[in-house]
């Protein structure tokens, strides 16, 4: 195709994709339909760029919780969360912290919602946290969930950024994730927390909870948690090009328009009780 409506979110242009298997006769003997869209990610100049324009990501974490029906979400749940979303000027979402439905990611694309996709890696407990994502032993299990990923889910244009997991230190497993996906699908940047701004396993510095002009300090003696450093120090880094995108967070607007590099956040939850939007609590 040389002239596509390109899909954004603002405007979610889908085309309508239908494949058939004939028999040797040239009979349809089945057949079957997709909805795709055409956009393009990439980031230049260390910025997030979508179509070949800088993104700001207005974003936010969301988890598959329903206040009456558990970890289970209907349609109509997904498309409640998706225009509220909508209403309130939120661009982008974060799976937090796994795979969602399929349903998802197909409503994602239809109504136009950005989409940092994550692996369902998360080691908390482990002491120190990076014990499992450097053990060798591990890598499989490690693989298998970033495979399963981008597998089932590449073909979604809503889908912008593949996330390695969170919150499990960093180690050789990780890098092997992100080897992989950089081969397999070179057309989405790859983003991972656990690493901080010092690690190769990421295209982009995500932090969480960063502050601006300070480092967070590690309390007690926890020599596996990255040190979080502030936000002008991360991209002051000598030659330091990636964007930086907090992937949780709740602080002020403003701080995310005036330093340079900063191309959005996520905030920590979609809402601090789901039970708030059902108005049961």
């Amino acid at each position: 195709m040389d002239d596509v409506n390109a899909w954004s979110a603002e405007r979610p242009y889908l085309y309508r994709v239908v494949v058939s298997l004939l028999n040797d006769q040239k009979q349809v003997v089945d057949c079957e339909a997709y909805s795709v869209g055409f956009r393009n990610v990439e980031i230049l100049d260390g910025q997030l760029c979508v179509n070949g324009k800088p993104l700001l990501i207005r974003g936010v974490n969301r988890h598959e919780h329903h206040p009456e029906l558990g970890h289970v979400m209907t349609r109509d749940d997904m498309i409640r969360d998706i225009k509220l979303l909508k209403q309130n000027n939120f661009n982008a979402v974060r799976t937090a912290h796994y795979p969602n439905h399929p349903v998802w990611y197909e409503l994602c694309d239809q109504f136009g919602l950005y989409l940092v996709d994550e692996a369902n890696i998360e080691t908390h407990g482990q002491f120190p946290m990076c014990r499992l994502s450097d053990d060798s032993e591990w890598l499989n299990a490690f693989m298998r969930r970033m495979v399963n990923l981008v597998e089932r889910d590449k073909n979604h244009p809503s889908i912008i950024i593949w996330s390695l997991g969170n919150e499990s230190g960093i180690g050789s497993n990780h890098h092997a994730m992100y080897q992989w996906v950089k081969q397999r699908d070179p057309s989405r940047p790859v983003q991972y927390e656990g690493g901080g701004a010092m690690t190769s396993a990421t295209d982009i510095i995500c932090p969480m909870y960063a502050r601006v002009d300070w480092d967070l300090p590690v309390v007690g003696h926890q020599p596996e948690v990255t040190p979080r450093v502030g936000i002008k120090k991360a991209i002051a880094l000598p030659n330091e090009t990636r964007p930086l995108i907090l992937c949780e967070y709740a602080m002020r607007w403003e701080i995310v328009l005036v330093v340079s590099l900063n191309t959005g956040k996520l905030f920590v939850t979609i809402q601090d009780y789901r039970v708030g939007l059902f108005g049961t609590g």
